[in-house]
């Protein structure tokens, strides 16, 4: 009978291994899906950001458009009385 005993202490261990490493392997699953989730967010704050650079990125350029046409006109004072 000893041999059972044994043996029972070996599968009670195992087993006991066994669920400790079922639990991981939900935490971790769980991790996974949490930082897909996070991720997916992120991408989406990016494609808004990007979207808000290129707005400003337009209306820089119309600006810097316009700074340049005030120099030229400022440089050149006999065309802008004329016009």
């Amino acid at each position: 009978m000893p041999e059972t005993s044994g043996g029972d202490d070996a599968v009670s261990a195992l087993t006991a291994e066994r669920d400790g490493l079922k639990v991981r392997v939900s935490e971790l699953e769980a991790t996974v899906l949490q930082l897909n989730q996070d991720g997916d967010a992120l991408k989406q704050q990016l494609a808004s950001a990007n979207g808000t650079i290129t707005e400003l990125e337009t209306v820089r350029d119309a600006l810097s458009q316009k700074l340049d046409a005030l120099q030229a006109g400022s440089q050149n004072p006999d065309k802008k009385a004329k016009g």
